[in-house]
C-alpha cells in the first residue's frame, strides 16, 4: 500500500519478462528525470510563466519572466 503521493510498481518475478519490464522502468524514469529538470530552465519559480533568455555567458543565462517581470540568473552546461 502506498502513502500519499507515492504510488507502487508490480513487477512479475516468475516471469521471463523481467529483464523487460526493468529496461521499461528505467526509461520511464529517465524520461521523468529530464523532464524535471528541465522546469526551472523554462518556467518563473514565483508565477510560472514561461522564461525568455535575455543574455548567455558561457555558465549562465539570465532569464526573465513573460508574465511577472522577475528575472533569474540560471547556471548551466557550456556543452550543448
Amino acid at each position: 500500500m502506498s502513502k500519499k503521493g507515492q504510488f507502487d510498481v508490480v513487477v512479475g518475478m516468475k516471469t521471463g519478462h523481467l529483464v523487460h519490464q526493468l529496461e521499461v522502468i528505467a526509461a520511464g524514469l529517465q524520461d521523468v528525470a529530464a523532464k524535471l529538470r528541465e522546469i526551472p530552465e523554462k518556467y518563473c519559480e514565483e508565477c510560472g510563466g514561461d522564461l525568455i533568455e535575455m543574455e548567455r555567458s558561457e555558465f549562465v543565462a539570465i532569464k526573465s519572466c513573460k508574465k511577472c517581470g522577475e528575472k533569474f540568473c540560471i547556471q548551466h552546461n557550456a556543452v550543448q
